[in-house]
């Protein structure tokens, strides 16, 4: 739920979720006049705390400051009065007219502190990438408490940002020790705050959890590190000094979400769990392998849990993971596909309980078992998917084991490429092929023409019957080159790679007609890597197991394969037909 950008939803059926609504939008509307998105959230938590404090010890309030007198002969805690200083240090209260002001806070004294806990979780649920923010939402926070368990031990929180998962966790419920690490002052003073209005009794510190020792072992440990962070190598270096961690010899950075996770198992008790929300890149990259094989052979990785992209908030489309840590030596790891569980309200996606018990079923089902010499035998890569199809090709052979070449397609610089081209029919000239001719059935015949002068384009010319498939990106597409449709001479660009099949072992059709399969292009994801650019990895396309098939019984089914596809292309060119003549009738219509 949002304030500046607040719109009204659906109303709630319960009395108190009508009334917050109702606040959300009044706030709302009077705040946008004077601030920012960013601004927003704090202010708004500002001037809960202030009523909250004012209220607690019957001090009197004057725009927008608390009279600190009275505050000190009630009793007030140093602390308490640390973030009042802080937060009537900000700017935004200068800005507010007097009337306004009072109308929010007016509003605010509406609400007793019983109240204030369905205000924060509202409040709190909010899509932190609208304002430049990111904290945990409180589904995933939903998620991670299930599969942290009852929690009856001593709490750390890593990069807490706002301390939602905290403040949602023990609002109403106390343990011996909770400790919050966080680097942003801002951040802190509103977790303070927050915390303060619940009751919640936690240490909220501020640290660089990387560069800093945090000499403490807990029995549970949450935390959503920042995603895709570059580090500085120094920082690196730093961080590995502060560790004696199994996996410090292999970290980088540009691994920085291990980076991370390398401090939180630094911090973890022998019997200790802990629970981490990760990109989904940390779980593929094959640079970071001997990571993922070390942690995973030494027992220290429970589960990992595959969720959709979008649930950070509607702005991103980062797919997540949620990794499950403890110090159980087992011979397997839990692995769930959850990426297809999940409730969408327009443009957002979140877990409902149902959703979550969903999840949570699946996690603990004998189905979300993955033994680890299956995990070593795929680069211990930690996607659900990669290990879905094994056992579904009783006889096999791989790629590597059916071509007679491998290779991308040459580069041309975009400026290049347009200087280059020339009329069809040139001599001396010929065509490309790019992923744009590519249909899910046809290579496009109307090919750009150049001048190779100067390209060293001959190892790149196609062959009749050579296996084009896209490079780059997230939809992957398949052809063959068809040299009776296309006979100039035509090379691929670099964004599209190509098979040489050995005909004596395999019929490339028959490759097609596999790799259009469900189970064939669930094959090729999986061989796919990169979490911004997705780009197909070449490894894994050779090691990709096809079905041992016969020529004989390969070549039957793809005649029966070209004459669904050519009957395809006859009734396309119909409808075009049709489509001509229908354009041409109303072009031709006179009304004189």
């Amino acid at each position: 739920m949002i304030l500046f950008w607040y719109k009204k939803t659906k109303r709630g059926v319960g009395t108190l979720e009508k009334r917050i609504e109702e606040l959300f939008w009044k706030v709302s509307d009077v705040i946008r006049g004077y601030h920012s998105q960013r601004e927003m959230f704090d202010v708004f938590v500002a001037l809960m705390y202030l009523n909250y404090i004012s209220d607690k010890y019957h001090a009197e309030m004057r725009n927008g400051k608390i009279n600190k007198t009275q505050l000190k002969i009630a009793g007030a805690l140093k602390e308490e009065l640390e973030i009042l200083d802080y937060f009537e240090s900000l700017p935004y209260f200068e800005t507010f007219k007097k009337v306004d002001l009072e109308i929010i806070l007016s509003e605010l004294s509406n609400f007793n502190k019983a109240n204030y806990i369905s205000i924060i979780e509202k409040l709190l649920n909010i899509d932190h990438f609208e304002i430049g923010e990111v904290t945990t939402n409180i589904h995933l926070t939903k998620l991670s408490q299930k599969l942290l368990g009852e929690i009856d031990g001593s709490f750390a929180d890593l990069c807490s940002g706002y301390g939602s998962f905290i403040i949602d966790t023990f609002h109403n419920k106390s343990i011996d020790l909770i400790d919050s690490y966080e680097i942003n002052e801002s951040n802190i003073f509103i977790q303070k705050a927050l915390s303060t209005i619940l009751n919640v009794e936690s240490n909220v510190m501020r640290s660089n959890v990387l560069m800093e020792q945090i000499g403490k072992k807990y029995d549970y440990i949450f935390s959503a590190p920042p995603m895709g962070l570059r580090v500085q190598k120094q920082i690196v270096e730093q961080s590995i000094q502060e560790s004696d961690s199994l996996i410090s010899n292999y970290l980088r950075s540009n691994s920085s979400e291990w980076l991370f996770i390398n401090k939180i198992l630094g911090s973890l008790k022998d019997n200790g769990r802990a629970v981490v929300l990760v990109s989904n890149g940390t779980l593929f990259k094959t640079v970071d392998e001997p990571i993922r094989k070390t942690i995973i052979e030494n027992g220290l990785l429970e589960g990992v849990i595959n969720l959709s992209d979008g649930m950070l908030g509607k702005y991103t489309s980062i797919p997540i993971s949620v990794l499950i840590f403890n110090r159980n030596q087992n011979d397997f790891i839990r692995s769930v596909d959850a990426t297809n569980i999940f409730t969408k309200n327009r443009a957002n996606k979140f877990l409902t309980s149902d959703n979550i018990n969903e999840i949570i079923g699946m996690y603990y089902s004998d189905e979300s078992i993955v033994k680890i010499k299956n995990l070593n035998q795929n680069d211990f890569v930690l996607l659900k998917s990669r290990y879905q199809f094994v056992g579904e090709l009783e006889d096999f052979i791989t790629i590597s084991e059916i071509i007679k070449d491998l290779f991308r397609g040459v580069q041309i610089s975009s400026r290049d490429y347009e200087k280059k081209i020339v009329k069809k029919g040139t001599e001396g000239s010929v065509n490309l092929l790019s992923l744009g001719n590519i249909s899910e059935y046809f290579i496009d015949t109307n090919l750009e023409t150049i001048n190779p002068e100067g390209i060293r384009y001959e190892r790149y010319i196609l062959e009749d019957g050579d296996f084009i498939i896209s490079a780059k990106g997230s939809k992957i597409k398949t052809a063959i080159f068809d040299s009776s449709l296309i006979p100039e001479t035509t090379v691929p660009l670099g964004n599209v790679m190509v098979l040489r099949v050995n005909k004596d072992k395999y019929n490339p059709y028959f490759l097609k007609v596999f790799f259009s399969s469900g189970l064939g292009q669930k094959l090729l994801e999986n061989a796919q890597t990169g979490s911004t650019i997705v780009s197909l990895n070449k490894k894994n396309l050779l090691e990709l197991k096809i079905p041992r098939v016969s020529l004989e019984q390969q070549k039957k089914l793809v005649i029966d394969y070209l004459v669904s596809r050519d009957s395809y292309a006859y009734v396309l060119k119909e409808v075009g037909k049709k489509q001509q003549e229908l354009e041409l009738f109303l072009k031709d219509l006179s009304w004189e």
